[in-house]
């Protein structure tokens, strides 16, 4: 049986980047991803998705890299990850609420209700 995977995008307000990656241990990378950033993070995308998605992903985004995996926020990125996680809400919400509940992470409101997660 094929392992799930993710795409996830965490923010990082405070520079305003997005950090777009694949993992199929979705808890691991976000408490390795809290623990090791020097700003706060906040969840804001998780569907699912595998490393060549994450690639095209990356690619779609060119224009908005800045340093490896991490992305300039703008509307159109933002627009993006709203799309897909309303597209895959059902199957994330529930790894999605693991996520927030045991890591702490913040998460906007709409974001909250978009994975249906109660915290």
């Amino acid at each position: 049986m094929k392992q799930e995977s993710y795409i996830y995008c965490f923010l990082a307000a405070q520079v305003a980047r997005v950090k777009i990656g694949h993992t199929t241990r979705p808890k691991t990378r976000a408490s390795e991803a809290k623990a090791y950033s020097p700003v706060p993070l906040t969840l804001i995308g998780l569907w699912r998705g595998d490393k060549a998605q994450e690639i095209e992903t990356h690619q779609k985004f060119e224009h908005l890299r800045r340093d490896g995996e991490w992305f300039e926020l703008n509307q159109e990125l933002w627009d993006y990850i709203r799309q897909m996680n309303a597209r895959d809400y059902q199957a994330n919400r529930s790894i999605a609420a693991d996520i927030l509940c045991v890591f702490g992470f913040d998460v906007p409101a709409d974001i909250v209700e978009q994975l249906a997660v109660v915290l």
